[in-house]
């Protein structure tokens, strides 16, 4: 999981569950609960959520 989030600043639901080998509720649940501990942040574009390592992002853009 760890590799799948530092990969890129951003993850999708499907990359997570491709990468882990586990299904979309289990995948989704995983990344929701990184979101409420602030480690990743949620933007919906268009039917997608994307989940944001914006620590990561800021570091990348410095």
């Amino acid at each position: 999981m760890i590799e799948t989030l530092f990969n890129q600043p951003y993850s999708k639901i499907e990359n997570v569950t491709t990468s882990l080998k586990i299904d979309r509720r289990t995948a989704t649940k995983y990344l929701n609960e990184l979101v409420k501990i602030n480690i990743l942040e949620v933007q919906k574009v268009g039917k997608i959520n994307l989940y944001i390592n914006r620590r990561l992002f800021e570091l990348l853009k410095s």
